[in-house]
C-alpha cells in the first residue's frame, strides 16, 4: 500500500508539472493572438481600449492596477464554504471587480468555485484558509460598495455568528494573472 501511494503520488506530481507546461504553452499562444491582434486593429485606440477591458473582465489578459485586498481567514466556531466564497465573490463582481484573483488564481466567468472534502477549490485548485482575495477596482468605492452587497452583508454575517475573520485594505498595485481556465477545444456530438 505504501509503494502504491508513493506511486500514485509521483504520477500526481508528473501530472501537475505536464499542466502547468501546458498553461505555459497556451499562455504564450495566448500572447501571439494578442499580439496580432494589435497589429491588425492598428491605430484605432478606442477600439483597443474596449477590447482590454473586455479580455481584462473575461480572464483572458493579465490585469494591473489599483483595487482592495480581502483576506479571510477560518476560525475555531466555524470554516468558510464553497457557497460562502461564490456569495463574496458576486458581491465584489456586483460591486465593479474589474479583476479577482483568490490566492493567486485568476477569476472568470467561467471559473468553478466548489468542495473537495474538506478545501474549496477554484478550478479544481484546492485552496486553504487563509483565503486572500486580490481585486481591481477602483479602490475608493469598491469597498464600500462591497459592504452593503449581498457578498458583503453575508461576509459579515459570517464574521458575526461564526468568527470568521476579515480584514480589507486598500492596494495601489495590484498584478493579476490571466486566467489559465479550462478552454473548448471542440465541441459537438460523436458522428
Amino acid at each position: 500500500a505504501q509503494q502504491e501511494r508513493v506511486a500514485l503520488i509521483r504520477q500526481i506530481g508528473a501530472f501537475e508539472v505536464t499542466v502547468q507546461a501546458q498553461r505555459d504553452q497556451l499562455n504564450k499562444l495566448r500572447s501571439d493572438i494578442g499580439e496580432q491582434q494589435t497589429a491588425l486593429l492598428g491605430s484605432d485606440s478606442a477600439l483597443s481600449a474596449q477590447q482590454g477591458a473586455m479580455e481584462l473582465q473575461a480572464g483572458l489578459a493579465a490585469g494591473q492596477g489599483a483595487g482592495i485586498v480581502l483576506v479571510i481567514e477560518d476560525s475555531e466556531q466555524g470554516t468558510l464554504i464553497d457557497q460562502d466564497l461564490r456569495q463574496i465573490v458576486n458581491g465584489l463582481w456586483q460591486s465593479d471587480a474589474e479583476a479577482i484573483a483568490i490566492n493567486g488564481h485568476r477569476l472568470s466567468n467561467r471559473t468553478a468555485i466548489r468542495s473537495a472534502g474538506e478545501a474549496i477549490t477554484v478550478d479544481y485548485r484546492s485552496l486553504r484558509s487563509p483565503y486572500r482575495l486580490e481585486v481591481i477596482g477602483d479602490p475608493r468605492t469598491l469597498a464600500s460598495s462591497f459592504g452593503s452587497s449581498d457578498g458583503g452583508v453575508w461576509l459579515s454575517y459570517l464574521h458575526n455568528n461564526f468568527g470568521i475573520d476579515f480584514q480589507t485594505t486598500q492596494a495601489d498595485a495590484l498584478t493579476l494573472p490571466a486566467d489559465p481556465g479550462l478552454t473548448v477545444e471542440r465541441a459537438g456530438t460523436k458522428p
